[in-house]
């Protein structure tokens, strides 16, 4: 009692959670690919009446269910995302088989005991497949959950990374910039194409700033004029 009594619980819970692409996997080859192999008893079940008998028997099927569902219509749903829960998914699944209850139980015309109980059996084989599979679609959920975890962690770092790559990157453009705006001025001065150091050495003491305050190899004359500077 004990044990199905957890296995309820499971259901229930594995019921409300949403489909992902892991557990979408599992339901594919635990479940589906399963099921399809059965068939014996899943040949009634496999594609839509319209598709497997004439147009009169799909007429009057469609007048006695009102939503037919079959296997390739299950997979074709589950792989287009039309599900977004596992309880829209087996309650589509149950369908296929209580429709076939629906429509042949009772003493009609098109009434058949052999898909009746070709219904009877899958639905029982679906119960006990369906109780093994939660353990399956939990594990596999909790799994794409710590795998997100993980990617998550490693895209922070990745990003950390980025932006130290970054900064640096932008501190070296400034310093290479810083250094040639200064080599560029001191070799104007020598070639006396600009005021004498002394009167562009207080701008150069402001580029320097820019830099943290980060003493850069430049020429001799424009270091003693700086420390004349800085000595007034």
């Amino acid at each position: 009692m004990k044990r199905d009594e957890q296995r309820a619980r499971m259901r229930v819970e594995v019921d409300a959670m949403p489909i992902t692409q892991a557990t979408k996997t599992s339901l594919q080859n635990q479940l589906l690919r399963k099921l399809e192999k059965m068939t014996k008893h899943m040949v009634h079940f496999m594609k839509p009446v319209a598709v497997m008998y004439d147009r009169s028997v799909a007429m009057q099927y469609h007048s006695v269910i009102a939503k037919p569902m079959d296997m390739s219509t299950l997979r074709e749903n589950l792989d287009a995302g039309v599900y977004t829960t596992h309880a829209q998914f087996f309650a589509d699944l149950d369908l296929i088989f209580q429709n076939a209850l629906t429509y042949n139980g009772g003493s009609t015309e098109h009434t058949s005991l052999l898909v009746c109980k070709s219904a009877q059996h899958m639905m029982k084989e679906v119960d006990v497949m369906r109780a093994e599979l939660c353990l399956y679609i939990k594990v596999a959920a909790e799994s794409e959950v710590v795998d997100r975890e993980i990617v998550g962690k490693r895209t922070e770092e990745q990003e950390r990374q980025r932006a130290e790559k970054r900064q640096t990157g932008q501190l070296l453009m400034s310093k290479t910039a810083a250094e040639g705006a200064l080599t560029s001025i001191m070799h104007a001065v020598r070639e006396q194409q600009l005021p004498r150091v002394k009167d562009v050495a207080p701008h150069l003491l402001i580029l320097e700033d820019m830099l943290d305050g980060e003493v850069l190899d430049l020429h001799e004359e424009y270091r003693a004029e700086v420390s004349r500077i800085e000595r007034e």
